[in-house]
Parts: C-alpha cells; sequence; structure tokens
C-alpha cells in the first residue's frame, strides 16, 4: 500500500471489497482511512484479479489527506501510481485555498483540465472514501460531487 507523509497505518479502519462488473470479478479495492479531529488520511490500492488479470494486469495506488468540513471532504494532498499495462502514470495534487498544483512528469495535452477551476472536486482517493464511508441510508443516494484526478473532471451523482 502507498502511503502518504505522516500517515498513521496502526489507527486507521481497513476496507477491503471486491470489484464486479455484470457478475466477472475484475479487481480487489483495499484502502485504510484515518478520521480524527476534522482531518482524514487514506491510501488504498486497486488491482486486477481472477480471469480478469490474466486478460488485463493494472493497478493503482493513491494517498490523500485533508479535512473535513460541514460533512465534505477538503482535499489537501493527492498522489497516485498507477499502471495499467499500457500506460504508468504518477502524479501529485497540492492544494490550497486558491489553488490546486500538479506535479507531473508528463507534458500536458489540450484536453487536460486547468487545476485552478477544480477547487470545487475531489481527489479520486478521497472520492473512494467519501462514497464509502459509513452515512445515513438517505444520504446515500444523494451523493453529487465532482472528482478530478489532475487530468479529468468526472461528475458523480447517485441516484434511486
Amino acid at each position: 500500500m502507498f502511503l502518504s507523509p505522516g500517515y498513521s497505518y496502526s489507527k486507521a479502519q481497513q476496507n477491503i471489497f471486491d470489484v464486479y462488473i455484470l457478475g466477472l470479478k475484475l479487481g480487489r479495492l483495499n484502502y485504510a482511512v484515518e478520521l480524527k479531529d476534522n482531518l482524514y488520511s487514506a491510501a488504498g490500492n486497486l488491482r486486477s484479479t481472477g480471469i480478469f488479470s490474466v486478460v488485463s494486469k493494472y493497478k493503482f495506488e493513491a494517498s490523500s489527506q485533508g479535512k473535513v468540513e460541514n460533512g465534505f471532504f477538503k482535499p489537501k494532498y493527492y498522489s497516485e501510481k498507477s499502471d495499467t499495462g499500457r500506460r504508468k502514470e504518477e502524479k501529485t495534487l497540492l492544494y490550497s485555498r486558491s489553488s490546486i498544483e500538479l506535479k507531473t512528469k508528463k507534458t500536458p495535452k489540450p484536453y487536460w483540465q486547468d487545476p485552478n477551476e477544480q477547487l470545487d472536486t475531489l481527489d479520486p482517493m478521497s472520492a473512494i472514501i467519501f462514497i464509502l464511508r459509513d452515512q445515513k441510508k438517505a444520504n446515500i443516494c444523494a451523493q453529487d460531487f465532482a472528482m478530478f484526478d489532475g487530468i479529468r473532471r468526472v461528475k458523480i451523482k447517485f441516484t434511486h
């Protein structure tokens, strides 16, 4: 597991989820999260497993730190390493009140979103723990937010 600076693994809540699409097991999500004094720290990985790993191997490792304000997560730091078999990436997002700094070795492409226009988003690791956190049943399908991975912005909305 890829852990961020200052991460306290021993105090963290650990979670494991198998990922299925159309009844086929595609991977396993492992992550740990610690919530303390309106701060959060999380680290996790997603890897291909089962029959799917014979066809396509992938791995995704990420960590995030931030604070919780009014029940919503506000990232301060995000780091990611991914390998899809065709593409390897490493990137870091550093958040301040007025900007997001993207650190990557890749040359920006025209379709990349401007990080400084994404201050209202969650990073992928924060999005995972925001969605899968303990919450009231009525709130589960009311989730509506945007996620930014340093390149793309994705709208996530749950309905019933």
